[in-house]
């Protein structure tokens, strides 16, 4: 089990989503992160006059080319914002914390169906093996009830029995044989296999879970990455608050340029480039928006208040999925303790009525019934297993940890 989640967390597609929306978030920081750091731009420009610039008044030998050439260099530096690109970047910042815990939520979510498709493999692979000894047996009953036919020690009805009894549990071992198939599809589909030639640990048990529902449920609040999730959005939207809060501040940069034309701008019969530079602090603010910025900034407090309140509900959800796997893991055990006796009860009666039959005392079709009865104990057996292992990994991932009081 462990190999196979392994596998299936290295070639899932739904954990490396996940994992690229933490290297989104991771982008998102720096691409914030950058507005706090100079920024630097090269401008080329370069026109073409239909006729020759020149002043007005001025004679003409003192017009200028008609070829006209400038470049700069500019460069910015953010001082204040009224505290929007922090807030951003805190935001930012919980996005990543909130991808982190959806990678979490991803690979256990993706370990629960693995488990349960795995100990479904199981499951049906055992119920083939019954199936197809009970036909085994039951063909080996309908050659001694034949030889005893032919030895006129056993009436053909006892031997009709026996080959129906044989004929009506073949498509039972065929049924059981399909759904193996279709549950080593299932597993081999979760865990992207090109081929059917691997096998499974046979071993299925069911450590009893010692711990009080009250003690799940609280575990389920400390680990559960919903319930993380809805916090940590919480304070992205403390953030967003915050960013909108900065935009009643002004935003003041600081500038500087070097830039140059050819010919001189303030002299257009110049000759060759001409270099000059400035420097300068800007500010700009929003003075009348018309509520805009108010509206926006209730939008979000109202957000963050409901926000806050499913979080009461979310808690509920998961204390009632904790509640449903815990009672269905009782039931299932409870299902185990009774299917074990009912299967050495059932094994009993079985080697009784073999003993009778060979002495001529029970007839075929009481053979058959506890054979019958056998089988079915097997297999309730091997379904309280899958159930409870279904439960166990339901319960894991309700109380969001596999480290569970087991015995």
């Amino acid at each position: 089990l462990a190999n196979c989640r392994w596998v299936g967390r290295a070639r899932s597609v739904s954990v490396a989503t996940a994992r690229r929306g933490r290297s989104m978030a991771d982008e998102d920081i720096r691409m914030i992160r950058a507005q706090v750091y100079p920024s630097l731009t090269g401008n080329a420009q370069y026109t073409r006059l239909g006729e020759e610039a020149g002043y007005s008044g001025l004679p003409v030998e003192t017009a200028g080319n008609q070829d006209q050439y400038t470049a700069s260099l500019d460069a910015e530096q953010l001082l204040y914002t009224g505290g929007s690109v922090r807030a951003a970047l805190q935001a930012a910042k919980s996005y990543r914390d909130e991808a982190d815990l959806e990678i979490g939520r991803s690979e256990a979510d993706l370990a629960r169906i693995i488990a349960k498709a795995y100990y479904a493999v199981l499951y049906r692979t055992e119920a083939v093996s019954v199936a197809r000894e009970s036909v085994d047996q039951l063909a080996r009953l309908e050659q001694e009830a034949r030889l005893k036919y032919e030895q006129q020690v056993l009436s053909e009805f006892e031997w009709l029995n026996a080959q129906v009894s044989l004929a009506n549990e073949k498509p039972l071992l065929t049924a059981a044989e399909n759904q193996l198939a279709i549950a080593r599809a299932n597993l081999r589909n979760l865990l992207y296999l090109d081929d059917d030639a691997w096998s499974l640990d046979p071993a299925m048990d069911a450590p009893p879970v010692d711990a009080r529902l009250s003690l799940l449920q609280s575990l389920a609040r400390e680990n559960r990455w919903e319930l993380k999730q809805a916090e940590v959005n919480l304070d992205v939207l403390e953030a967003d608050i915050r960013v909108t809060q900065g935009e009643y501040f002004p935003e003041i940069k600081a500038f500087y340029s070097y830039y140059g034309s050819d010919p001189y701008q303030y002299d257009l019969s110049s000759d060759g480039w001409e270099w000059q530079w400035m420097a300068g602090v800007k500010a700009t603010w929003n003075l009348l928006d018309g509520g805009d910025r108010s509206a926006r900034k209730i939008e979000k407090s109202l957000r963050k208040e409901m926000a806050a309140d499913s979080i009461r509900d979310l808690e509920r959800q998961i204390d009632l999925e904790v509640e449903t796997a815990w009672l269905q893991l009782q039931q299932a055990q409870r299902n185990l303790d009774g299917a074990q006796n009912t299967i050495r009860l059932a094994a009993k009666a079985l080697d009784i009525s073999r003993a009778r039959y060979d002495k001529g005392l029970a007839t075929n079709l009481e053979f058959t019934d506890r054979n019958l009865e056998l089988n079915k104990a097997r297999i309730v057996r091997m379904s309280g297993l899958y159930e409870y292992q279904a439960a166990l990994a339901d319960l894991r991932y309700a109380c969001g940890t596999d480290e569970l009081p087991l015995q």
